[in-house]
């Protein structure tokens, strides 16, 4: 995010980043009873439109939300609250659950994991799809704490329950930006091509897809793997161009 920040602003463009608040305060949060994602991202992405549509130096018209991995698919309850913003970019952004993107994840991770006996591997494996289950079947009066739900409260996964992105962002008539990379083994392509077909009535809907990225946006070649990411390196900028193609075209 730092580096988007600086290529971005390298070309003018005013940014703004911030972090979830899980975050910044993961313990705190997982015995919140009440924690939801509006909590955790919505409420301070809207307070963040209105710090810089106050600034003299920002377009109060020209306001772009940048949305990377599972925060794309908030951008419709984003657009609820803020039908004022500009447009959107959905970065890497899956089109599965979050549970179920997790899942997937941590099974590609394991499997590249050499040093794993057969039964140490099937014994993470089914710990994995276990907490992957109590997501999906969690009710109301669920006794799991948060340790058993992938870090986070029941309410956080009560409130997402029925909630299906792919539908809600037909309802999203701006201009929007799906950025995928072809390298990225927690995001594929398969989640890219189901935003373009629930997005098809959107006119305004564009789509960039660069086979040599990772998920974090970065240039390699072969299988991606998570060792990848403790590499240092910058957000392909091509990335960066088409961002900024994107601002400028529905900028006239």
């Amino acid at each position: 995010f730092f580096d988007l920040a600086q290529q971005l602003s390298a070309q003018q463009i005013e940014v703004l980043r911030f972090d979830k608040r899980s975050y910044l305060y993961a313990e705190e949060l997982a015995e919140q009873k009440d924690f939801t994602i509006y909590d955790d991202i919505i409420d301070d992405a809207v307070a963040a439109f209105y710090y810089l549509a106050g600034r003299s130096e920002v377009d109060p018209q020209q306001i772009y939300f940048a949305a990377f991995g599972v925060s794309g698919q908030l951008i419709p309850r984003l657009e609820e609250r803020l039908p004022q913003a500009s447009g959107y970019f959905m970065l890497n952004t899956t089109a599965r659950t979050i549970e179920d993107t997790m899942l997937s994840k941590y099974l590609y991770t394991v499997s590249l994991e050499n040093e794993l006996t057969a039964e140490n591997e099937a014994l993470l494996v089914s710990h994995l799809e276990k907490t992957a289950e109590n997501i999906r079947t969690l009710t109301a009066d669920s006794s799991l704490t948060a340790d058993e739900l992938l870090g986070a409260p029941a309410s956080y996964w009560l409130d997402l329950q029925h909630y299906e992105p792919l539908n809600a962002i037909k309802s999203v008539q701006k201009p929007l930006l799906v950025i995928q990379g072809g390298r990225d083994f927690e995001i594929g392509q398969d989640d890219f091509e189901a935003w373009q077909a629930a997005l098809s009535a959107n006119p305004l809907a564009q789509y960039q897809y660069f086979g040599n990225l990772n998920h974090l946006l970065m240039e390699g070649v072969g299988k991606s793997n998570p060792q990848e990411y403790q590499v240092q390196s910058s957000v392909s900028s091509k990335v960066i161009e088409a961002m900024v193609t994107f601002i400028e075209d529905n900028s006239r």
